[in-house]
């Protein structure tokens, strides 16, 4: 198998996976592994369009990657905040329940 076939197939394969994930709702569209998958497979994909030279598909993948960079930092900078959240909400349920 070519080299630059194996990138296309890999990007095109994780991409597919974050979908089907995401339309069955195994992962749910604000999950950091729905955002680190995206970024993979774009990135995987804009190796394979630079090595095909094709650019409306090196842009398409680009700006996918962007996003999904974008969003993989929110949701790893949020998380902290996250689970803070949770344990005030239990903390909070569990000091209604002893009064």
């Amino acid at each position: 198998m070519d080299y630059s076939l194996f990138l296309g197939l890999s990007g095109m394969g994780v991409i597919l996976v974050a979908f089907i994930f995401g339309q069955t709702g195994i992962w749910k569209h604000t999950d950091i592994s729905y955002d680190v998958a995206n970024l993979i497979g774009s990135l995987l994909l804009v190796m394979y369009a630079v090595s095909i030279e094709s650019i409306p598909f090196l842009v398409l993948n680009l700006v996918w990657a962007l996003f999904s960079l974008h969003d993989s930092i929110y949701q790893l900078l949020a998380q902290p905040h996250k689970k803070l959240n949770i344990l005030k909400s239990k903390t909070s349920l569990e000091n209604t329940k002893r009064s």
